[in-house]
């Protein structure tokens, strides 16, 4: 894939700022692989100067010289997306928000169901440790049933008695 000027490149960045603030369920379209390349390749995510993407880009493409062409080619999935759903939808459609689910559902059905993501660059911190919090609490839930399952369904108890003193002696002498 032939090397892309620099104007290229912030328009692609711009371009791609706008669907992830916009639709960023169009990242669907991309394996988690793509999606990260592209994030770390354009930063759509990230408000930047023109100036520090063009030296991001500089020293990304020194670093790996291969992530820029793996980066255009995620961008020309998404880029052959949105003229679809242009061609396919009116514009009101679009504006109005349904288009871009309709085209999903469509584009990403398969026999049996299908699931995908949209990778976030950045770790959200609070909806991770809210995920935890929340699989602790079934996890425990989970043990609490388990238990009681248990003493319902197996009501055998063992009891271990120490005799007193007194039965002590009596047992002796007996």
């Amino acid at each position: 894939m032939p090397r892309i000027t620099n104007q290229h490149y912030l328009y692609r960045h711009s371009s791609l700022r706008t669907v992830w603030q916009t639709w960023p369920d169009l990242f669907r379209l991309l394996t988690p692989s793509q999606q990260r390349t592209l994030h770390r390749y354009y930063r759509p995510s990230d408000r930047v100067s023109s100036r520090e993407l063009l030296k991001h880009r500089q020293q990304l493409d020194k670093a790996e010289p291969s992530l820029g062409s793996r980066a255009g080619k995620a961008f020309l999935i998404l880029h052959r997306a949105f003229q679809d759903i242009c061609e396919l939808y009116s514009e009101a459609a679009i504006l109005d928000g349904w288009a871009i689910p309709h085209y999903l559902k469509l584009r990403l059905a398969q026999p049996g169901g299908s699931v995908s993501g949209i990778l976030r660059p950045e770790v959200d911190l609070t909806a991770l440790t809210g995920a935890v919090r929340l699989f602790a609490a079934q996890l425990a839930a989970e043990q609490r049933a388990r238990a009681q399952r248990f003493n319902r369904h197996h009501p055998l108890q063992f009891y271990v008695s120490c005799p007193t003193r007194a039965e002590d002696s009596t047992h002796r002498s007996g």
